[in-house]
């Protein structure tokens, strides 16, 4: 499919036009570019291409149809992948044979959207050696609707094709008798356009133009069919294009002999297709996506999130976010802790990091250098292990860390720590214990890689991200005992990461909601406290996903955050809290991210929560908490 989108819609070199030209919603549309550019595959222009109209269409269902991100983002593939179907290209040729006396010359495919419809409208011209002008235009349009189903599970859609257009044009000049005999039209009956006849001999070509689309009609009776010179027609009208199509040749093709169909009661409609959410997982037809487009419903669910809650911050000039739940619970669906477990997997791939084996593999080590010292780098960060700072148990104060990096020297500071929690590690899970060696290497694995896998979650509730943050402090605990100083009977070894931003501080510090960037100048007020907790043991008895052996028993347990911001003054003269706010609108003076530069494997994200209990040893003094 990719491949095909990137032959139909790219031109295969920059002085040729694209086999089809390709316009939305009115406009031609700027092909995207894949990352290598003239150098990109018709494979990588066509996943670039299915991406971007994928978002397009989704944007579209989720502002205007009030659909779900994650179901609006799997119902815009479908449509967005359909735009390679052979079947839409040859959907209008003539009954059961090729036509020699044509050839294709141009054609323009053109996606628009109105309430919950998306329609497809393809126009092809042909070419004849007997005129000299175009000879032949198809019409074909489809149109795609969403509507809920108050009857289904969770969150339901349908999604129903119909076919809504179709015209074929003949140039006066041809034999029209034997033009018309293609379509299943004996002779022509310009002035009895509805005649039982004329409508008999068509019915077997629309039914196979609809079998070549998607299935068979619902309901032919409701088919009007008409053959002749379109002034003379009931409804010469009804087969215009969308605006914008601008092909060669069409000039005068509104005077061509037309053979048309259109519904007279409601447009023929073929088999719906039943989206669902469970589980924070979309099914089509009863059946869950693939992991691939899973994720992508995931992440679009996520963006469409945070722009609702960017748009309730430009709106309101604050916005607040709490999941506080009675006896404790998290208000993060527990439901999406699945995606943060598959991205600590991916990551672990990333890093070469996958097999459970006595190897450092570097891109580990470096994003285990990077968690500790993201730690300490904050102010009145810390690492514990059973209430014990990593670093004082080898005899280390952590502002010798904090030295060594504003002396510039960040690669020693990475070293002791690194080397100090694999001592404190050595101790707190000693050789003794079943296993040791592939439960130190997993909670390494956790430690280096499980906040940042972590991000998804918090991504998919919408919420903020603050970057470059001289104000945030970070802590992780690392607990082996229970509050009794026993190891757990199951031998488990729990990990709780903690982000908290007080205020935001530094030039370059960022605020982003919904993909709008705001600088300190812009915020009155900003805090966010995010936190997770995970877990390193046994492997469950309902699992059933194949992880790699290194991060099997590593899982996600809770995960929650709270987030205040206010806009300043400024922001809010700029962008006229109050008044209407459009969807992916911007506010005057935000000022965009920028890229991260951060391998993935080692990018931590932002957040913190729940204080955890460590079993502290007699005579220690429990650290402060920001």
């Amino acid at each position: 499919m990719l491949t095909e989108l990137g032959k139909r819609f790219y031109p295969a070199a920059p002085d040729r036009p694209a086999r089809i030209q390709l316009y939305v919603a009115g406009e031609p549309l700027a092909l995207p570019q894949p990352r290598l550019g003239l150098n990109a595959t018709e494979a990588e222009r066509g996943g670039a291409l299915l991406a971007d109209l994928t978002a397009r269409i989704a944007d579209h269902l989720t502002t205007t149809g009030g659909v779900a991100g994650d179901i609006a983002h799997a119902q815009a593939g479908v449509i967005a992948g359909f735009l390679a179907s052979d079947a839409l290209l040859d959907a209008a040729a003539p009954l059961h044979v090729t036509d020699p006396v044509h050839a294709v010359h141009q054609r323009a495919l053109s996606l628009t959207f109105e309430g919950n419809d998306v329609r497809v409208h393809l126009t092809t011209t042909y070419t004849a050696a007997s005129v000299r002008e175009t000879s032949k235009v198809e019409d074909i349009q489809l149109t795609f609707t969403l509507t809920p189903d108050c009857s289904g599970e969770g969150d339901t859609h349908r999604l129903t094709v119909k076919m809504s257009g179709l015209a074929v044009r003949l140039h006066p000049g041809l034999d029209i008798p034997s033009e018309l005999e293609k379509f299943g039209v004996t002779q022509p009956s310009p002035l009895t356009s509805l005649a039982a006849k004329v409508q008999r001999h068509c019915r077997e070509w629309v039914e196979q133009v609809w079998a070549r689309v998607r299935a068979a009609l619902w309901d032919c009776r409701t088919m009007r069919v008409e053959v002749g010179v379109p002034p003379e027609l009931a409804t010469p009208g009804a087969w215009t294009r969308p605006p914008g199509m601008a092909l060669a040749g069409l000039e005068g093709t509104e005077k061509y002999y037309l053979i048309a169909a259109t519904p007279t009661h409601g447009p023929w409609s073929g088999d719906m297709e039943k989206y669902h959410t469970s589980g924070a997982r979309v099914y089509r037809k009863g059946t869950a996506l693939d992991h691939a487009a899973q994720q992508a419903a995931f992440t679009y669910a996520g963006t469409d999130a945070g722009r609702q809650r960017n748009r309730q911050l430009v709106k309101h000039g604050e916005l607040n976010i709490s999941h506080e739940m009675p006896m404790g619970l998290s208000g993060l669906s527990a439901a999406t802790y699945r995606f943060a477990e598959d991205r600590l997997d991916e990551i672990a791939a990333e890093c070469g990091a996958a097999e459970l084996d006595d190897s450092r593999p570097p891109l580990l080590m470096d994003a285990l250098y990077d968690a500790l010292y993201q730690v300490y780098a904050s102010p009145d960060g810390s690492v514990m292990i059973d209430g014990v700072d990593i670093l004082k148990q080898v005899n280390r104060e952590p502002e010798l860390v904090r030295a060594l990096v504003a002396s510039g020297r960040p690669a020693e500071a990475k070293r002791l720590m690194v080397t100090a929690v694999i001592g404190r590690l050595r101790r707190a899970v000693p050789n003794q214990v079943p296993n040791a060696p592939q439960v130190r290497k997993r909670v390494l694995m956790a430690l280096a890689l499980a906040w940042r896998a972590t991000q998804p979650v918090y991504d998919r509730d919408g919420a903020p991200q603050f970057k470059y943050n001289k104000g945030e402090v970070r802590t992780i605990d690392i607990v082996t005992r229970t509050q009794t100083g026993e190891k757990f009977a199951d031998g488990t070894v729990r990990l709780s990461f903690a982000s908290h931003h007080r205020d935001l501080r530094g030039v370059d510090a960022r605020v982003t909601v919904g993909g709008e960037a705001r600088a300190p100048e812009l915020l009155r007020q900003a805090k966010m406290t995010s936190t997770a907790r995970w877990c390193v043991g046994p492997v469950r008895p309902n699992e059933t996903r194949e992880r790699p052996p290194s991060c099997q028993g590593i899982y996600l347990t809770d995960a929650a955050y709270d987030a205040t911001l206010e806009l300043s003054p400024l922001a809010r003269r700029a962008r006229g809290v109050g008044g209407p706010v459009g969807p992916g609108a911007r506010s005057t003076g935000a000022i965009a991210t920028p890229h991260e530069t951060v391998p993935s494997a080692v990018r931590a994200p932002t957040g913190a929560w729940p204080e955890p209990r460590p079993f502290i040893p007699p005579g220690i003094t429990p650290r402060h908490r920001p």
